[in-house]
């Protein structure tokens, strides 16, 4: 486990989860399928809130992953097309789980040094709902001129006005369907 990490290890397996079930909708519909390991970091804002706040949890992602001291995951999963997505519940959660995460399991680093350390996904549904949107013909082809660019450009566009959490928050930020997070960065997230 981390060297940072300050909450005991045997105390944080207590919330470990596979994304699947991170990920589940309070329908019980998960959003994604993969039994990779996470942490539900609802729950662990939740027994922060019950030591510092009287019970009263901020608002937080579905899941975290630690890959190392350096790599800080955040998931924040939508079952729902991106046109659907409650956009100022997900700007919530975005800036007060960087403040949980910090407290809670980084308290030797500064906000701005777990901040640098971590990325903040938001992962929707919009392709596996029975009539998902479908993106322009001129937004096609801007993706398309877009991964022809240097391998380091992203070409997926940050949605819902969240680009103003990163590299203030988040040291980067993602608005992304399932099925590319699962294609595009899964395999390289838990590599």
């Amino acid at each position: 486990m981390m060297s940072l990490l300050k909450m005991d290890s045997k105390l944080l397996s207590d919330y470990k989860k596979s994304l699947k079930e991170c990920s589940k909708s309070d329908s019980g519909e998960p959003v994604t399928l993969s039994e990779l390991p996470a942490y539900r970091f609802d729950e662990i804002s939740a027994f922060e809130a019950e030591r510092y706040r009287r019970k009263k949890k901020l608002c937080s992602a579905d899941a975290l992953y630690i890959k190392s001291d350096s790599e800080i995951y955040l998931f924040e999963f939508k079952n729902t097309r991106k046109s659907h997505i409650p956009w100022k519940s997900v700007q919530l959660k975005a800036h007060d789980s960087l403040l949980t995460l910090q407290v809670a399991l980084f308290p030797e680093l500064s906000l701005q040094e777990c901040a640098e350390r971590t990325s903040y996904f938001l992962i929707y549904n919009d392709k596996a709902v029975q009539t998902p949107e479908k993106p322009s013909e001129s937004f096609r082809e801007l993706k398309r001129k877009l991964k022809g660019f240097a391998e380091q450009t992203d070409t997926y566009p940050v949605l819902g006005n969240m680009e103003v959490y990163q590299n203030t928050f988040y040291k980067k930020v993602y608005t992304i369907d399932v099925l590319d997070f699962e294609q595009e960065f899964l395999g390289k997230i838990y590599e």
